[in-house]
């Protein structure tokens, strides 16, 4: 018998044998505002809610504050929304912080700098505006809105200034700091002045700090000088860049600092899929190899064949793994960031084939059977212990869409499937909600519980020619309602929908 080792990783495709409705969400943008005591003045926000965001929902979301409001809120959300979409970071609140205008008008200089200085007497409240987001807008944001986690103050020009200062004086205040083209060079680089002084009497600092400038900025603005400091007397912990672009202009180069301090703040965030590998687990022959598939190969991403715990001097994981079994293969993401380190675990037994049966009487092709149960359920029952409210035939114009219930019901679908080459077969599901797929009787994978359907769990198993018993069972207890059941096929390198018509039923 010759098993293929040359299957490709072909995992990650829509290919649905049973879909429902997708409800496409929407940010939601609400204009609001608080009044400050310590201000004395009213303060108008706008705040963007995250696509993923529930009234009847207890989760919480990381805060952005955006100082300067009403010229960096359009921007700003844009670029989170195609980072977002990109899965680069996770869903954010936005807190645009407009400013308040007089009729000696826009009165930011009042509140991003520390102090007056001759020509401008507007400066000097920057303390003040530290006192109203930490006494005051930012517990208005907590109570009202699902905010928890991470904080992070963004600030453009004088804004980056202010941001920078907040650090220095109050840097549990926020976890992030973005500063854009921050005007450093203000009352004799006070500020630069003030991060040498901070800076040498301050141990530990375990923020995230992000600068960006043009090349200009850099050299005459005060940028250089600061990034020297940094480099000299930065505080133990303290997670930083300065990224600086050529070509921009002092308003150009928010775009840029935007999307790649984004990136920067949250680098980790998709190292989930980073050490996603399939098949997650399976069943390998003695002496028989066969290939585990990353989504790519990527820095940072190391692995072990031993259960151990991969550390950055174990083997940089390629995009490819051979594995002999038994194996217990384990990938994790080592960055900086340690809030986002995460480790993929699978183990691989020796086995031997798996026998198939030769004849099934009576079998007939293009279906399954399939029996209907309603109840609510977090996760999967045991259906043999319930009651099927409807029994039928799923073949090719089966839809659940067609079911007595849109949600809160169970299935489960039996039959067999027919191997027509001997070979390794990589089995994937994904569901919304919960799923299970067994083949010989055998529960090979589980995709239990309450979620959506962005990942799939997979099996590889020697299968020889012949007919097998299967069975998928799959619950949904509210919202989309989608089942995905694909295999991957030896020597063709084809991936296979597992539709009804490809079934058989008896």
């Amino acid at each position: 018998m010759k098993f293929s080792l040359k299957i490709r990783f072909l995992i990650l495709i829509s290919g649905c044998i049973l879909t429902g409705n997708t409800l496409a969400q929407e940010t939601v943008i609400f204009n609001d505002s608080v009044f400050s005591h310590i201000l004395n003045e009213q303060r108008k926000i706008r705040i963007l809610l995250p696509e993923e965001y529930k009234s009847t929902s207890d989760d919480k979301f990381d805060v952005v504050y955006l100082l300067d409001g009403e010229s960096h809120f359009d921007d700003f959300s844009f670029i989170y929304k195609f980072a977002r979409k990109e899965k680069l970071l996770p869903p954010l609140i936005l807190v645009a912080i407009l400013n308040t205008y007089t009729e000696k008008g826009s009165m930011r200089d009042r509140d991003f700098l520390p102090v007056k200085t001759s020509g401008n007497d507007k400066g000097g409240g920057a303390d003040n505006f530290i006192d109203f987001l930490k006494d005051e807008l930012i517990p208005y944001i907590d109570k009202k809105y699902p905010a928890g986690g991470d904080n992070s103050l963004y600030g453009h020009s004088l804004g980056g200034l202010f941001s920078f200062y907040v650090m220095l004086k109050e840097p549990a205040l926020f976890s992030n700091y973005y500063c854009s083209d921050p005007a450093f060079p203000w009352n004799d680089r006070y500020i630069i002045s003030m991060a040498t002084t901070t800076f040498k009497n301050t141990d530990d600092l375990n923020r995230t700090l992000w600068i960006n400038g043009t090349e200009d900025t850099y050299r005459n603005v005060g940028i250089q000088k600061m990034d020297s400091v940094l480099q000299e007397y930065a505080p133990g912990e303290l997670r930083r860049k300065v990224a600086i672009y050529p070509d921009e202009t002092h308003m150009s180069v928010r775009f840029k600092g935007i999307y790649d301090g984004l990136k920067y703040t949250y680098n980790g965030y998709n190292s989930k899929k980073l050490v996603e590998f399939h098949p997650n687990n399976g069943s390998l022959l003695k002496g028989k190899p066969a290939p585990v598939f990353l989504n790519g190969s990527f820095p940072n991403v190391h692995y072990t064949t031993d259960g151990s715990e991969p550390d950055t001097s174990s083997a940089r994981a390629p995009q490819m793994i051979e594995l002999e079994g038994p194996a217990e293969l384990r990938v994790r993401w080592i960055g900086e960031n340690k809030k986002y380190i995460n480790t993929a675990k699978g183990k691989f037994v020796i086995s031997e084939v798996w026998p198939a049966l030769q004849h099934v009487k009576n079998i007939k092709a293009g279906g399954l059977r399939y029996s209907f149960y309603e109840g609510n359920w977090n996760v999967l029952p045991d259906f043999e212990e319930l009651n099927a409210v409807e029994k039928g035939i799923a073949d090719s114009s089966f839809n659940l869409e067609k079911l007595p219930a849109g949600n809160n019901f169970g299935c489960v679908f039996e039959g067999y499937i027919k191997i027509d080459e001997e070979g390794y077969y990589m089995f994937a599901l994904s569901s919304s909600d919960g799923s299970k797929f067994f083949i010989n009787g055998r529960e090979i994978i589980s995709n239990d519980g309450l979620h959506g359907n962005d990942w799939y769990k997979s099996y590889m198993v020697p299968l020889q020619k012949g007919f097998y018993p299967v069975r998928l069972e799959y619950f949904v207890n509210r919202g989309n309602r989608s089942i995905n059941l694909i295999y991957l096929m030896p020597d063709t390198h084809e991936t296979v929908n597992l539709t009804f018509q490809r079934m058989y039923f008896k």
